[in-house]
């Protein structure tokens, strides 16, 4: 089930804008499979993705990669490549979450289309703490999203993944700045289920054909452990060797090879532990959405395998 609503025609063409200026926004958030997806709809013949994932430009203050752009023009010329193509978008998870990104978007594209997707914040939050766990991290779960809250308690802006999760609070932040008609939810457990469907939503929101094959099962930025942790110490200098030589797909491909999925699971009372810091902002989310959010209240469901 996908939230999205009819939009005029001309809603996504540029209005006294460069036609290179993104008209779409993959917002977040982290760990839903955004660069799966980002990478899937680019591979569109009408969409142009942007080639630098996680650009930032519209959540200044926050780290980003070595040059990233800074300025108005350095923003736009991440574009430059873009022709004819309906769809110019760009994908940075933390626009989600960064307060104030919105109105910022809405300032310099008022026409934009923003996508994001939600996942069960409980298993978000359980999942980076499996990565923390895979990189090396030790502590018990609650210790370590404690000392995650103490580091976001101190950053201006506000960020970091305990607060990611607060999902209606950055709905409403979307929802004052955009009419309703310019946002698209998606659910990481419908994308994990059927990734078609998903990408289909997607496009059909920019007003793309759905009807063009799609190349689907790749997964990017998956959380994996090593088949033979001996080698730990030497991965972080082969993969930056692999990703120098390889395409992005056959570096995931390479790497899926060399490793499996973490078998880390939360304990019932670690999820019920993790849904009360949630429990407010996910009954607002239910209400705001009008999906049936339940299932992410209860302890008991099953942590949900890493989707694409």
């Amino acid at each position: 089930m996908s939230l999205s609503f009819a939009l005029e025609p001309e809603a996504l063409t540029q209005h006294d804008l460069s036609p290179r200026a993104p008209n779409f926004f993959l917002v977040g958030t982290s760990k839903c499979g955004t660069t799966s997806l980002f990478h899937t709809l680019g591979r569109h013949p009408e969409v142009f993705a942007c080639p630098v994932k996680e650009p930032g430009f519209f959540a200044p203050g926050l780290p980003v990669e070595p040059g990233s752009p800074t300025s108005w023009p350095d923003y736009l010329a991440l574009f430059a490549a873009a022709r004819s193509q309906r769809a110019v978008g760009e994908a940075t998870t933390s626009y989600l979450a960064t307060p104030g990104t919105a109105q910022r978007i809405r300032d310099r594209l008022p026409h934009a289309r923003i996508v994001m997707v939600l996942r069960d914040p409980a298993d978000r939050l359980f999942a980076y703490y499996v990565a923390a766990r895979v990189a090396g991290a030790s502590s018990s779960f609650q210790t370590w999203v404690e000392a995650e809250r103490a580091k976001e308690s101190a950053r201006q802006p506000i960020f970091g993944v305990v607060w990611e999760g607060r999902y209606a609070t950055h709905l409403r932040q979307y929802r004052d700045a955009f009419p309703a008609s310019q946002l698209h939810v998606e659910w990481f457990e419908d994308y994990a289920g059927n990734e078609r469907r998903t990408v289909q939503n997607c496009l059909a929101f920019l007003d793309l054909r759905t009807d063009l094959p799609l190349v689907l099962g790749v997964r990017l930025n998956e959380t994996l452990e090593p088949l033979w942790p001996s080698l730990r110490p030497f991965r972080r200098v082969g993969a930056r060797v692999l990703r120098s030589a390889l395409s992005s797909a056959n570096y995931a491909r390479l790497r899926a090879m060399a490793s499996r999925r973490p078998r880390l699971r939360p304990t019932v009372d670690e999820r019920a532990w993790a849904i009360a810091l949630y429990e407010v902002e996910i009954a607002d989310l239910a209400d705001m959405t009008g999906r049936d959010l339940s299932h992410w209240a209860d302890a008991r469901f099953a942590y949900g395998e890493p989707g694409p």
